[in-house]
C-alpha cells in the first residue's frame, strides 16, 4: 500500500461521502488513479482506492467496516510517502477542500461526551473514530480518553479502546494495553496481547 515510510494523520470523513466525490477531488487535484483493493471481510481487508500524487507520494481512500463498530463503516483518507513535508502539504490540501473531515478537537469532544451517554454503542463509535483520527504524536487529552476507555465497565468499550490505541500507534499507551492482558473478558484479554505483539512487530514497543 505504501510508497514510503511516512504517513499523514488519517482524515476521517464526517459523512459517508460517495467514492465519486473523492474521485472528482482527486481528478481536479491532478492525482493519477492507480487502482482499487476489493473488500475481503474474511481477511479483514477493507475496500481501498489509491491515487499517485508524485513518484513518492500517494493518497488512499479507505472504507473501514472490518472493526468492532457494527453500526456502520468509517471512511477516511490518508497520505503516504517518503517526504514528511510533502505528505503534510497534500494532507492540508485535502483538509482545505470541501471534503468534510473531523478535526482532532471534535473527535476529543465527542469521545468525552460519549462517556456520559450511558450508551455503549455511542462510546464504541466515538473511540474508534478517536483512534483512526488521532494525531501522529500523543496528546494528553487523547491519552486520558484512552485510559478512561480501558477502565470502562462495558467489555465492548474496552475492546474498542484497544482497537483505537492500535490505530493511534502511540508507544506511550502500551501500559494501558498491557493492563488489559488479564481482563476478565477473554476477547479483551486476547486483543490486548495481539496489540502488544503488533507494537513489538512494528518496533514501537
Amino acid at each position: 500500500m505504501s510508497v514510503g515510510n511516512v504517513r499523514s494523520r488519517r482524515l476521517l470523513l464526517k459523512k459517508r461521502e460517495p467514492v465519486q466525490l473523492v474521485a472528482r477531488f482527486a481528478e481536479v487535484a491532478g492525482w493519477e488513479y492507480v487502482g482499487a483493493l476489493d473488500r475481503d471481510p474474511d481477511q479483514l481487508i477493507n475496500h481501498e482506492m489509491k491515487w499517485q500524487v508524485d513518484a513518492s507520494t500517494s493518497v488512499h481512500f479507505i472504507v473501514d467496516d472490518t472493526g468492532v463498530d457494527q453500526s456502520g463503516e468509517l471512511r477516511y483518507l490518508v497520505v503516504l510517502g517518503a517526504d514528511r513535508e510533502q505528505v503534510e502539504q497534500v494532507r492540508k490540501s485535502v483538509e482545505d477542500a470541501r471534503i468534510d473531515v473531523w478535526k482532532p478537537a471534535e473527535l476529543n469532544r465527542i469521545a468525552d461526551l460519549s462517556f456520559g451517554s450511558g450508551l455503549p454503542d455511542e462510546q464504541v463509535r466515538a473511540m474508534l473514530r478517536l483512534g483512526l483520527g488521532a494525531p501522529l504524536t500523543a496528546t494528553p487529552k487523547v491519552e486520558a480518553l484512552f485510559e478512561r476507555g480501558t477502565r470502562d465497565p462495558e467489555p465492548i468499550v474496552r475492546f474498542a479502546t484497544l482497537h483505537a490505541i492500535a490505530q493511534a500507534e502511540w508507544p506511550g499507551c502500551l501500559d494501558l494495553v498491557r493492563g488489559l492482558a488479564d481482563d476478565e473478558h477473554p476477547d479483551v484479554a486476547e486483543l490486548a496481547e495481539m496489540v502488544v505483539q503488533a507494537f513489538a512487530d512494528e518496533g514501537l514497543a
